[in-house]
């Protein structure tokens, strides 16, 4: 299976182009320097998906699809937590110099965000939204991973949540401090509460996947002993 469907590895990376480029193109506003942002962060995405694709073992069409699936999802993940503004950096009129760390949207103390957001008496849902967000982050990718045969173990789908959550909040980090050198960018958040919730939501994926194991060696053993 993984050897007849290997050319369809690029058909999510090659669809996101095309729309994007198509749109880009379209609206015509400073086109060179958005196309540009489109492949940096295209490419960025294709790498992973490449990565994952040549560790995978796709033998099924559940697979196959499951693979198509966490390609869309990544590209979507990348845009919501780790976009990279190019075009913006590369607009002159927009650099300004003034770099700063802003240290208000630095959070290194454990649930402080979440009980902060919910002790301001905000809309319920939108501290459930800061919640299950997080937590379910990551869930579809380490799901994903496991049924692929990456990761062997629910310790190993943890830490790739884990090593992925540090990854998104480092990026989000550095795109604050670099961005305030340039204006019309707002800050993002580095957050231990997210890196908690992000984590918690790998080992959701990889209990998910334990589970719908379990119970198909539960059904094998129930119809081995009771066959039609």
């Amino acid at each position: 299976m993984k050897n007849k469907k290997s050319l369809t590895v690029g058909f999510i990376p090659i669809l996101y182009f095309a729309l994007f480029s198509t749109l880009i193109v379209r609206e015509g506003h400073q086109v060179l320097f958005q196309l540009t942002s489109l492949l940096v962060n295209g490419l960025l995405v294709t790498f992973i998906i490449i990565w994952i694709f040549k560790k995978a073992s796709i033998q099924t069409w559940f697979q196959f699809l499951l693979f198509q699936g966490v390609s869309v999802y990544l590209f979507v993940l990348h845009h919501l937590a780790t976009f990279v503004p190019v075009s913006v950096y590369l607009d002159v009129h927009r650099f300004t110099g003034n770099f700063s760390i802003h240290y208000q949207s630095i959070n290194v103390i454990p649930f402080h965000t979440i009980t902060d957001l919910y002790f301001q008496n905000l809309n319920n849902i939108a501290v459930l939204k800061q919640l299950f967000g997080n937590i379910l982050l990551l869930t579809p990718v380490v799901f994903s991973l496991m049924v692929l045969g990456i990761c062997k173990k629910t310790g190993h789908g943890v830490l790739i949540a884990l090593a992925a959550s540090l990854a998104i909040e480092i990026v989000q980090f550095f795109e604050t401090w670099f961005g305030s050198g340039f204006s019309g960018i707002f800050p993002r958040s580095t957050d231990i509460d997210d890196v908690i919730f992000n984590t918690l939501s790998g080992l959701i994926g990889a209990w998910m996947y334990m589970l719908i194991r379990a119970a198909q060696r539960l059904m094998k053993k129930v119809n081995a002993r009771h066959p039609s």
